[in-house]
């Protein structure tokens, strides 16, 4: 029996301390695997897709699946069952907007004006009302020296808000040159002194400005 006795304890000490295999599985609404989530074990990037894990001690889990889907921590330890499904919530953001196929977001583009869209200043009518449909307010706007600037245009989720902005001037007068910005930026914390970076999506109807003004501006 006295032999015994020290075999338990040191079979109690292997089970007690012993990790165990825990399997992180990041999933749509649908129920799909999504394979692009990055997975990360007390901040260390451990795998991606479905992802095992060795838990002993309690462990902190981040999966992060943007742009398409907010990022999403929790904590594990070796009482969690497996697998941990992972429902990931898409990103009101990115489903709101499309992809800047054209890069012209937070960019300057430099338009030629036409011959006939100076006939009467059409150009600058042009722009004006293009701008305006989309229900920018006017924050400046100069005709005589082309200068435009509309109001920040915001819209929230949560802590997440995205805003959007067109800018615009005068860059020659002969030829007549007209430039114009599509501004976007976004902020995961909302609140009066946010931080706001650049974002490089934008809304369609708000892109087809741009696409707008390029064509009845520039001509043939």
């Amino acid at each position: 029996m006295k032999k015994l006795m020290p075999l338990l304890f040191v079979l109690s000490l292997v089970t007690v301390n012993c990790a165990r295999t825990v399997t992180i599985v990041p999933m749509d609404k649908n129920g799909a695997t999504v394979d692009s989530a990055r997975i990360q074990v007390n901040g260390l990037p451990t795998g991606q897709g479905i992802t095992n894990v060795r838990v002993k001690n309690p462990i902190n889990i981040s999966v992060d699946a943007s742009p398409k889907y907010y990022s999403t921590n929790f904590t594990i330890n070796k009482a969690t069952r497996s697998p941990v499904n992972v429902a990931l919530v898409a990103d009101d953001i990115y489903a709101l907007t499309i992809e800047d196929t054209n890069q012209i977001i937070n960019k300057w583009l430099t338009l030629n004006i036409s011959e006939a869209a100076k006939v009467d200043k059409k150009w600058w009518t042009v722009i004006v009302n293009a701008i305006s449909t989309q229900d920018f307010e006017m924050e400046l706007m100069d005709q005589s020296s082309g200068f435009i600037r509309s109001a920040w245009k915001e819209r929230r989720f949560g802590s997440h808000a995205i805003r959007r902005r067109f800018v615009g001037n005068v860059v020659s007068t002969e030829p007549l040159q007209w430039r114009v910005k599509y501004q976007v930026q976004i902020t995961n914390n909302y609140s009066k002194n946010a931080e706001w970076i650049d974002y490089e999506r934008g809304l369609k109807d708000e892109l087809d400005v741009i696409a707008e003004v390029r064509g009845r501006t520039q001509g043939d």
